[in-house]
């Protein structure tokens, strides 16, 4: 199993807990333990092992709330389908607090306000493929402002929602399914975010580039020193950050995504998060559970 450690709702296994496990940890491996689950009439624990200063769970138990191990597999897999709305916090608070910037209504205005008043302007020196590129860079700023007020609402709401769970002694099957809702939502308009950033990078922001290049005097003196500096500032820091998310993507999804026609091509069959949590209950209920008849030490 290859979840990260950074999510509330587990500590160090202790107790009755690692008592349980401890049969199945080799001498060098520590175990954490998630708080109470409540499914139905039952309450249930996460128990995952790990090794010295590894980030990776390896082994899983599931144990009731009094210790006794769970053996019955449909308990055992509906459980871990729980237990996804708690590693959903993984990742962290300032990407979601970055989420909830998107919908600041001043956060795209010098861009949105410079680039109408430049295509409204329509410089002499433009032909009719520079203003059309103005036009278009002008609608993705638009575009990005529209999907960044839902974004910007639903990170908010994530945000509460790990906050009720990290002050929680106990959590309910619902509650975490809740979470997974939320989380799915918010990658739909993270998924928007993405497509208008790499649309762009890939049919329009080299090409206004070369225009506020070859212009650059002209549209400064329309736009101002400022916003010109902030709408070229922009691009560059657009075209260094994609990189970065087709890294990430080709780490997360095991795909070989090499440019931003294939991110683009990726994004139209995306895998929804269940699909994904679904398939990875497979592989930890045959891989990481210790009563799995697959199970190998």
């Amino acid at each position: 199993m290859s979840n990260h450690m950074n999510f509330p709702g587990f500590s160090k296994a202790e107790g009755i807990y690692l008592n349980a496990f401890k049969p199945y940890l080799s001498k060098r491996e520590s175990a954490d333990m998630s708080l109470p689950i409540k499914i139905e009439n039952r309450e249930y624990r996460h128990l995952f092992s790990r090794m010295p200063n590894d980030p990776l769970y390896t082994k899983l138990m599931v144990l009731y709330n009094d210790g006794e191990i769970v053996t019955d597999e449909d308990e055992v897999r509906r459980s871990i389908s729980s237990v996804f709305g708690l590693t959903l916090y993984q990742e962290p608070e300032s990407q979601l607090k970055l989420d909830i910037k998107q919908g600041d209504v001043a956060l795209r205005k010098t861009e949105i306000d410079a680039l109408t008043k430049l295509k409204e302007k329509s410089l002499t020196q433009f032909s009719a493929s520079d203003q059309e590129v103005v036009s278009d860079h002008l609608e993705y700023f638009k575009g990005l402002e529209e999907v960044g007020k839902p974004l910007s609402i639903i990170a908010k709401k994530i945000l509460d929602h790990k906050k009720l769970i990290e002050s929680s002694d106990k959590v309910t099957e619902e509650q975490l399914l809740f979470g997974i809702d939320l989380a799915e939502e918010r990658t739909q308009h993270r998924n928007e975010l993405e497509r208008l950033l790499f649309f762009n990078g890939e049919y329009t922001r080299q090409e206004v580039s070369k225009v506020f290049r070859k212009h650059k005097r002209s549209i400064r003196a329309v736009i101002g020193r400022s916003a010109y500096r902030k709408i070229v500032s922009e691009m560059k820091g657009a075209e260094r950050e994609t990189p970065r998310i087709i890294r990430e993507t080709n780490k997360i999804y095991g795909t070989s995504l090499n440019n931003k026609k294939d991110f683009l091509n990726f994004l139209k069959n995306k895998p929804k998060d269940k699909e994904r949590f679904q398939e990875q209950l497979e592989v930890i209920f045959d891989q990481a559970w210790v009563l799995s008849r697959n199970y190998m030490k």
